[in-house]
């Protein structure tokens, strides 16, 4: 007998093909996306944040995917409200669904709830942001010993995170306890893709080529005509700022604080050398690559999440689905 409604969990690192696995699975069930992506959220930013084709959306219905402009923020607490929200509504219509994507810490935030932190002041996010890994760690023995000797030395964000929170508030980070997971309300069937890095690496770097000769470089001069500029929440992600990186250290009339007109005019006069052309290139699959890396940590460490391959996938979940249970 069934007690809880099930949820699928299709997550991996980026240019894994979890976007490949749905459209196998589209047609056959009738599936709707909570997308778990932090880069989708924002809109005018398709071929950057590699966002679901319309196909595959008239296919399949995606929630919280073009929700933010790009000088719009988006926090951990709006995407599990909203998430919680479209799962409900998706599982009262007899539908299915799948929580797709590859921020694991919106996938988790879910599980198992999110803090309730005290207000970070932009002067100590300042403060914290400029610390060395080594300070990071030398204060956070300090401030919270506990999380210092818990949190891997790799896992910098966390611990900078952690740092923070114990600065900011009354007592250390490790004190503080989630609330609302849903972890316990459903019944999860959940796998991460592992890619082999050398094949994962290739994607990457494929799918970069595609995004410049698909119009990366339009999309990003259409973003800065309609006044978005690098400082906005979205354009600080990786496919983009890179093209300001990149300027900033070929251009010497490059400036962080240059207008989005000026910005339009110095990236339209040098797209034309191939070098700086290279150089977003790499610049931006490098990054990719790292990121990809460390997502591939997160979800390896996550006992609640089955390592499994693209193909494999598909056939577990189709099992899973037929098993029943995606009903309440």
């Amino acid at each position: 007998m069934i007690d809880k409604p099930s949820i699928l969990v299709i997550t991996g690192p980026t240019a894994s093909g979890k976007t490949a696995v749905l459209e196998k699975l589209s047609g056959h069930f009738p599936l709707e996306v909570v997308s778990a992506d932090s880069r989708q959220i924002y809109r005018y930013m398709k071929i950057g944040t590699a966002a679901p084709p319309v196909e595959l959306i008239e296919k399949i219905p995606h929630h919280i995917v073009g929700i933010k402009n790009p000088d719009e923020s988006f926090s951990v607490g709006e995407f599990r409200k909203m998430a919680i929200s479209s799962i409900k509504d998706i599982l009262h219509r007899k539908k299915i669904p799948v929580i797709s994507g590859g921020t694991f810490f919106y996938i988790r935030s879910l599980w198992d709830g999110i803090l309730e932190e005290p207000e970070i002041s932009t002067p100590l996010q300042n403060e914290v942001d400029a610390l060395t890994a080594e300070e990071v760690h030398r204060r956070l023995l300090d401030a919270d010993p506990q999380s210092a000797l818990r949190l891997s030395m790799n896992d910098i964000y966390r611990r900078r995170r952690a740092l923070l929170v114990s600065l900011a508030g009354e007592k250390p980070f490790s004190d503080y306890e989630p609330s609302g997971g849903i972890f316990g309300d459903y019944d999860f069937h959940s796998w991460y893709l592992d890619v082999p890095r050398e094949i994962l690496y290739r994607n990457i770097n494929h799918r970069t080529e595609t995004m410049i000769q698909d119009g990366l470089v339009d999309e990003l001069l259409e973003l800065l005509s309609r006044g978005y500029s690098p400082s906005h929440p979205g354009l600080k992600t990786i496919g983009y700022r890179e093209f300001f990186e990149s300027l900033a250290i070929m251009e010497p009339s490059a400036n962080w604080n240059s207008t989005p007109e000026e910005w339009d005019f110095l990236i339209r006069k040098k797209w034309n050398d191939m070098s700086y052309r290279n150089l977003v290139l790499e610049t931006i699959s490098q990054k990719t690559r790292n990121y990809a890396k460390r997502q591939l940590t997160w979800f390896r460490n996550e006992p609640r999440l089955k390592r499994i391959d693209h193909d494999s996938l598909v056939f577990h979940l189709s099992q899973a689905i037929q098993l029943g249970g995606f009903y309440e």
